[in-house]
């Protein structure tokens, strides 16, 4: 089979196909009884991408399932959710006092929430998305003059 023949699974697709946009804010994790706080990096119409130290966690099953809070990155809106971590990236990094501690970058599919949070969240993303495409015509309309 040559690669021109290949076409990856729509949930592929789906996934990378969206535009992802910088939140700044805090998040909140709950899983197995446990609670900790960490950094929204950014937000998709699927999904949230976070960041918080690494602990060490018991993992039940093939996918691991945490409840989120988090505020809209747009609107003074909490949202909760529940989401499925989908990858996870460990990075050692020195704090000011050259201690080593590692750092854990997590993507998490959201796959319920409050249909009014689903539609803050999407609606927010395809705004930018929107914007982003006329700024982007916009700017190669003033390169080609």
């Amino acid at each position: 089979m040559s690669d021109k023949n290949w076409t990856a699974p729509s949930s592929l697709i789906s996934r990378r196909a969206g535009l992802r946009v910088a939140a700044g804010g805090l998040c909140t994790e709950l899983a197995e009884d446990d609670e900790q706080l960490g950094l929204l990096l950014d937000v998709s119409e699927v999904g949230i991408r976070i960041e918080r130290p690494h602990r060490l966690m018991k993992v039940r099953g093939r996918e691991r399932v945490v409840q989120l809070e988090f505020e809209h990155p747009a609107v003074d809106e909490l949202i909760w959710a529940k989401g499925v971590i989908r990858f996870d990236k460990l990075e050692p990094i020195r704090d000011e006092h050259d201690v080593t501690r590692v750092r854990r970058t997590s993507g998490v599919e959201i796959v319920a929430a409050a249909s009014k949070h689903l539609r803050l969240l999407r609606e927010f993303v395809l705004d930018l998305r929107s914007a982003t495409a006329l700024g982007q015509r916009q700017l190669d309309m003033m390169v080609a003059t």
